[in-house]
């Protein structure tokens, strides 16, 4: 948003017809706690889908509505389960005049880093997954997200790979493209800069390789 409206060359030939904002019911009362980033996503929203409802409790779906309805009042926020929800309802937008923002709009300082690592080999899955899931556990406030895209052993086609907040969701497979070049990726972001984090994760994936 802030590129958008505030550099005048991509303004006078773009238009910012919306901004779409997902948070997890499992853990995004916490994260809205924590994160001022976090906050403004939701503020500055125009459209809430709501994930993980069919993982949350009454307790934590509760919560953050709670959260929604104190940061974005206007807006009614839409459930995806297990990432199903009508296109038409994310896509629509109201078309009234948006905010002159160039002059308001404060983006947060943040402490986010990333850490992205590839590999040539297959991972045995298994193994794979209890590393994740260690390292989710073992840095539950530092280690926020991690994703990729992984090759696994007797398999040709690739694992989709997704994790946040001490839980590492169902892998999903996918069709392997012709343009695809058989190397495992996966990123992880954290709050902080980690220095030990590049040596711990490799150190253990690899492992999961052997």
């Amino acid at each position: 948003m802030d590129t958008l409206l505030r550099q005048r060359w991509l303004a006078a030939r773009y238009r910012l017809e919306g901004m779409i904002a997902t948070v997890s019911a499992v853990n995004g009362a916490e994260v809205l706690a924590r994160f001022p980033e976090a906050q403004a996503q939701i503020a500055w929203a125009d459209k809430i889908i709501i994930t993980h409802s069919d993982r949350a409790t009454e307790t934590q779906m509760d919560g953050l509505l709670a959260q929604l309805a104190r940061l974005a009042p206007a807006i009614t926020p839409l459930q995806a389960v297990n990432g199903l929800i009508d296109p038409a309802e994310v896509m629509t937008f109201r078309h009234a005049e948006r905010y002159r923002l160039q002059q308001t709009l404060s983006i947060p300082a943040h402490n986010f880093y990333s850490v992205s690592l590839q590999f040539d080999q297959p991972f045995a899955w298994e193994r794979l997954q209890a590393m994740l899931e260690t390292l989710l556990m073992a840095y539950p406030k530092q280690l926020l997200r991690l994703k990729g895209l992984v090759y696994t052993l007797n398999e040709s086609d690739p694992l989709v790979v997704q994790g946040a907040v001490k839980t590492l969701f169902p892998p999903v497979r996918i069709p392997a493209r012709v343009s695809d070049d058989g190397r495992s990726r996966l990123v992880f972001i954290t709050d902080g800069e980690l220095a030990e984090l590049p040596t711990v994760i490799m150190e253990m994936l690899q492992s999961s390789q052997t």
